[in-house]
């Protein structure tokens, strides 16, 4: 504060000038990335999700770091979940959900942490996932993180038929054989296989 003394009519008066002080400046938001294991996996097949949270402020830590993540249609938690952490806080990534939550994290000055979970695909198509906005106590919101996992539409079933001999005379009998097959890898089952077959004129079951 500043006093600066004058002098009107006679009478001392004071004029009062204050100085502003600045509250304390916002730090810059925590980071977030994240990442599938692999690029592509098959229906029934699980891969790793993983995070990492950083702290870009040279002398502040942050705190109650937090986001939340809602899995994109057909990727859910795995069975069991592969949980890995290095951040401390609290989580939520049970076995089969599909809502992610993360928060009360505290980061000190210019370090990180990643935390994983193992998910699963049951459906086919391109798994586009984006987070919320990181966010901290002591910082505005600060970025989404995004990854994308293709899980490709299953090979159809396979099918192939032989009659069990070239040639046969009126009347007699003779095998027909079909084969059924799965293509796919280990990991994808395929249900409700079906076809039909409609004899030729001249031959019956």
């Amino acid at each position: 504060m500043v006093c600066l003394g004058a002098r009107i009519a006679g009478v001392a008066i004071a004029a009062m000038g204050f100085f502003v002080v600045p509250s304390a400046m916002a730090q810059v938001p925590p980071t977030l990335t994240k990442t599938f294991g692999a690029s592509s996996i098959p229906i029934g097949a699980s891969t790793a999700l993983t995070f990492t949270v950083g702290n870009p402020n040279a002398g502040t830590t942050l705190t109650n770091i937090n986001f939340f993540d809602s899995l994109p249609s057909g990727l859910v938690v795995a069975t069991p979940n592969g949980f890995t952490n290095t951040c401390g806080g609290n989580f939520s990534a049970g076995a089969g959900v599909s809502f992610l939550t993360m928060d009360s994290v505290t980061l000190a000055p210019a370090t990180s942490c990643t935390w994983k979970v193992d998910v699963v695909a049951n459906s086919a198509g391109t798994k586009s996932n984006v987070t919320s906005a990181i966010s901290s106590t002591q910082s505005a919101a600060g970025s989404t993180a995004s990854a994308t996992l293709n899980v490709p539409l299953p090979s159809p079933p396979t099918l192939s038929k032989a009659f069990g001999a070239p040639s046969v005379a009126i009347g007699q009998v003779t095998s027909l054989t079909f084969t059924v097959g799965n293509p796919n890898a280990t990991f994808t089952t395929l249900t409700n296989i079906n076809f039909f077959d409609s004899l030729p004129s001249g031959l019956v079951v």
